[in-house]
C-alpha cells in the first residue's frame, strides 16, 4: 500500500466515526448521510494535497461535510425534493430527565451561528481552532459565539429553576 493510501485509510478510521455522527445528526435520513459521507471522503481524496496543509485533519473533513450539507439543503429547498425536518439539529430522543429535554429544546432554538459552534465543540469535541478552520471564521468569533450561546442557555436554565421553585 502506498503512503497516500495508508494516510487516507488512517484518516478514515480516525475521523470516519466522528464524521458519520456529525452527518447522521444533521441529514434528513440515513441515505442522505451515507451519500454525504462518501462524497466527503471522495473530496478529501481528490484534494489530498490540501489535507497535508490543514491545521486539523478532523476540522478540515468536517468543513467539507458542512459545505456539502449546506449545498444539499439549498438544493432541497429550491427543488422541494426533500422535506426539511422541523428541526434537523435537535436530538428528540427523550432522556427521562425533563431538564435535559428542555435544554435540548433551548439549544435547538439558538441562532444557527451559535448552535453550530456549540454542537461542534460539545458533540464533535473540536477545539476552538478546529471549529474556526471548519467554519472558515476567526477563532475570536468562535469564542464569542460559544460564550453567547452558553449565556443564553444559563439564562434558560435559571428560568427553569426559578419556575420549579415557584411551583413548589
Amino acid at each position: 500500500m502506498d503512503e497516500r493510501a495508508a494516510e487516507l485509510e488512517r484518516l478514515y478510521r480516525e475521523v470516519g466515526p466522528i464524521l458519520w455522527g456529525y452527518l447522521r445528526r444533521r441529514a434528513a435520513d440515513r441515505n442522505i448521510a451515507e451519500e454525504l459521507f462518501q462524497e466527503t471522503f471522495y473530496l478529501a481524496i481528490r484534494d489530498f494535497a490540501l489535507l497535508q496543509n490543514a491545521v486539523s485533519e478532523r476540522a478540515w473533513i468536517i468543513g467539507i461535510a458542512r459545505n456539502l450539507l449546506r449545498r444539499h439543503w439549498r438544493r432541497a429547498i429550491s427543488h422541494r425534493a426533500v422535506p426539511l425536518p422541523e428541526d434537523h439539529a435537535a436530538d428528540d430522543r427523550p432522556t427521562g430527565d425533563p431538564r435535559m429535554d428542555v435544554m435540548r429544546q433551548a439549544v435547538a432554538r439558538l441562532p444557527d451561528s451559535q448552535r453550530v459552534v456549540l454542537e461542534l465543540r460539545l458533540a464533535e469535541d473540536l477545539s476552538y481552532a478546529e471549529i474556526a478552520e471548519a467554519l472558515a471564521i476567526p477563532v475570536g468569533t468562535v469564542r464569542s459565539r460559544i460564550h453567547n450561546a452558553v449565556a443564553v442557555l444559563r439564562t434558560r436554565a435559571a428560568e427553569m429553576n426559578s419556575r420549579k421553585i415557584m411551583d413548589r
